[in-house]
C-alpha cells in the first residue's frame, strides 16, 4: 500500500537498470527496512541499458512511526564493476499509528 496501515503486510518494488557496459549476471537484490536487511533476491542476467522490475511480495509488517527502505543492486559484491557506490537507493515512508 502507498500509505500503510499498522500492522498491515507490505510489498516493495524497484525499477533497475544494468548502466554498466557488461551483462550483470546473476545479480542478487537486498532489501532492508531501518536497519534490518529484510530478502535478497537473484535475478537472471540483465543485459546492458536493459531494465528489470523487483517485487517483494509482502514481506515486512508494519509498524508505526517513521521508517527509512534502502534496495541495492548487487547487493552481496558479487560483480566486480568500477563505481561500487551507485548502487543503492534510499527513501522514507511513515506508517501512522
Amino acid at each position: 500500500p502507498t500509505v500503510p496501515a499498522v500492522n498491515q503486510s507490505v510489498s516493495f518494488y524497484a525499477d533497475t537498470k544494468n548502466t554498466g557496459p557488461r551483462e550483470a549476471v546473476t545479480p542478487s537484490f537486498g532489501l532492508w527496512v531501518d536497519t534490518t536487511r529484510l530478502s535478497n533476491l537473484k535475478t537472471t542476467g540483465i543485459l546492458p541499458g536493459a531494465e528489470r522490475a523487483m517485487e517483494w511480495k509482502t514481506i515486512w509488517r508494519a509498524t508505526a512511526g517513521s521508517h527509512t527502505y534502502k534496495i541495492c543492486a548487487d547487493s552481496r559484491e558479487e560483480i566486480a564493476e568500477k563505481d561500487e557506490e551507485n548502487n543503492c537507493k534510499e527513501g522514507t515512508f511513515t506508517v501512522s499509528g
